[in-house]
């Protein structure tokens, strides 16, 4: 439906052209009030009907509040038309249309439900509220005609064809580089989808301060992957519903980073009553918002106010994050679940790891559905480096709160037109960047196809997703790529630094899992010397603990046993670009002599990770 704001636009239009017509200035002019005939009246004479008084007749009314009286918009109901449009839920809506306004109502609520009827007209100013008034409108009603060609669209995003030509926005504007007519968005107006401003001051400010900073850079593209993402699938991509989160205390641009800079791309962006919603929610809220931002960015902020209750609190956020994921909302009795496509980001003072129920499913399932950015100990926080023209990241922040406030809602609204202008003209060429934008990052990252399925490879997805987002924003001409940076080099750095299995596992229980199994057997090789082990017992050791020439503790493992590990070849390449698994340049494994065979030194493939202990149950050969 359309814009509140365009509904006074146009009243105001209706206001001139009534001085034009002769209609005074002191208000405009109005349908004329219907009353009973006398005839109907049964209980009061005809020459006893009651006039309606002067206003200057009544009391407490000054000239303004007399000039708002007059100044009524109700419309005549001789200018209301009635007509029937499918729905792309194909059901069939009665669509009430006056004045430029219209109301969109289910047949069968229209059939059923009276004063839902009147009720939605009043919203389009038909007030319909004496017999004969109600009589003419079920009159259209039941001599409703439908409208071929036009369609009723109940769902916010993508047409849903091939090649789409519109996309359907939150507050119910369509867009669409082609013209497109009679299509009627059951959305309502939702004031946090507002725009405003120039895109060219937007970019301008928010790229400075976002320019070659990995995480920052990361969550910003993110936010926008939902455009792409139809033509991800398309492409035959694996693209799922995923959710990143900035943790950290206060006054370090966590929320400013998700709340303000990554919504500002969408619409309204404050932190009072803007784009981004609250994590306290009922469950049927949650739906409410898959409903609303459906195709769209949706941003809650602040895990820890869920519930008071933390038990409660677990259990809500591992639901919503799973709902989120699958990409389903709750099944109710009678109705349809048409699913939901959402990228959510989220910001806490604490992980959502550490808020739900302590299962090892529960942490295992989130691993796949969630990407955190716990702020890193540094000076900058979440920025790498001062930003760019700024003596400090306050600076920075401070010049783009200032922009947001007065250009938002641009960024996402600008990529959208120009992705639909390229999909309308070669849409196998749209399709063909986002592929080969995909398997280039990945490739950076040292996925190969074989990891495909893997732990990693689907936690990467969003990078690699934001990272083609970025690629097609520059390619279409919607975003200006000297401005940003090395996008590919940010985010890769996001992901290698800060979410990849690789390098929470070095430092967190995936080697301390290795070396505390009660089947493996290691070697202590730490004071220097070989000791005589046969080929045979070498083929069943687990690994060597070793004093590296850096003085630094080592586990060294016999590369015949590094697939025991469970590590994929990306990971282990993860870890070596972090400098925990130390090698020969130019490969993974390092050559070492640290066993005698009959006397003589043998050398030997390893893997050598850097270690920060020995567990105490460790297995030693003796």
């Amino acid at each position: 439906m359309k814009d509140s704001t365009k509904h006074r636009v146009k009243r105001s239009n209706i206001a001139a052209d009534g001085k034009k017509s002769g209609v005074g200035d002191k208000g405009l002019a109005t349908a004329p009030m219907i009353r009973p005939s006398p005839s109907k009246c049964r209980n009061t004479p005809s020459h006893e009907q009651p006039a309606a008084p002067a206003l200057s007749q009544k009391q407490g009314l000054a000239p303004e509040s007399a000039q708002r009286f007059h100044s009524d918009t109700r419309v005549q109901l001789s200018n209301v038309s009635v007509t029937l449009v499918r729905g792309d839920d194909d059901l069939l809506y009665y669509r009430f249309y006056a004045e430029g306004r219209h109301a969109l109502i289910p047949a069968p609520e229209v059939i059923t439900n009276d004063s839902r009827v009147f009720g939605e007209l009043a919203k389009i100013d038909v007030l319909a509220t004496l017999p004969e008034q109600k009589r003419l409108i079920k009159a259209l009603i039941a001599g409703a005609q439908v409208e071929d060609g036009s369609k009723v669209v109940t769902r916010l995003g993508y047409e849903d064809a091939d090649i789409p030509r519109y996309f359907v926005y939150g507050d119910g504007s369509i867009i669409s580089p082609v013209e497109v007519s009679n299509i009627y968005p059951l959305v309502g107006s939702n004031k946090v989808f507002a725009s405003k401003g120039r895109f060219q001051a937007y970019e301008f400010f928010v790229s400075a301060a976002l320019r070659n900073q990995s995480i920052p850079i990361t969550v910003f593209f993110f936010a926008l992957s939902e455009v792409i993402k139809p033509f991800a699938v398309a492409a035959g991509l694996n693209v799922e519903n995923k959710i990143m989160e900035l943790v950290g205390g206060s006054t370090n641009y966590k929320s400013a980073l998700t709340s303000i800079v990554a919504a500002s791309a969408w619409g309204f962006a404050t932190q009072q009553d803007g784009y981004a919603k609250r994590w306290n929610m009922t469950d049927n809220k949650i739906e409410e918002y898959f409903r609303d931002y459906n195709s769209h960015l949706l941003v809650l902020d602040e895990a820890t106010l869920a519930s008071k209750d933390v038990h409660k609190r677990g259990e809500m956020i591992a639901n919503v994050v799973h709902r989120v994921s699958s990409g389903q909302g709750r099944g109710r009795s009678g109705v349809e679940d048409r699913g939901h496509s959402v990228t959510v980001l989220s910001n806490s003072n604490q992980p959502i790891r550490s808020l739900l129920p302590p299962e090892q499913d529960v942490i295992d399932a989130l691993e796949v559905r969630l990407i955190s950015f716990q702020m890193p100990q540094r000076a900058n926080g979440f920025f790498d480096t001062i930003p760019l023209n700024s003596d400090a990241v306050g600076t920075a922040m401070g010049r783009v709160f200032r922009t947001v406030q007065k250009h938002h809602g641009l960024a996402a609204r600008r990529l959208i037109r120009k992705l639909l202008n390229l999909a309308i003209s070669d849409k196998a060429h749209l399709q063909n960047i986002i592929e080969k934008a995909v398997a280039k990052f990945l490739k950076a990252a040292g996925m190969i196809s074989a990891d495909v399925g893997t732990l990693d490879h689907r936690r990467i997805q969003p990078f690699a997703l934001a990272y083609a987002t970025a690629v097609v924003s520059f390619k279409t001409g919607a975003f200006h790529k000297q401005r940003w940076g090395k996008v590919r080099r940010s985010i890769l750095r996001a992901w290698t630094d800060h979410a990849s299995l690789g390098r929470e596992t070095s430092q967190d229980s995936h080697l301390h899992s290795y070396m505390t199994d009660s089947g493996n057997s290691f070697v202590d090789c730490r004071s220097g010397s070989k000791p005589e082990i046969s080929d045979g017992t070498f083929g069943k050791l687990a690994g060597f603990f070793i004093t590296g020439r850096d003085g630094r503790l080592y586990l060294a493992v016999p590369a015949s046993q590094v697939e025991s590990m469970g590590l994929s070849k990306a990971a282990l390449k993860t870890w070596k670009s972090k400098g925990l698994l130390r090698a020969d340049s130019g490969g993974l494994q390092t050559k070492l002599r640290l066993r005698k065979v009959k006397g003589q030194e043998k050398q030997d493939a390893f893997y050598r990770f850097l270690l920060a202990a020995v567990p105490d149950k460790v297995k030693l050969l003796e």
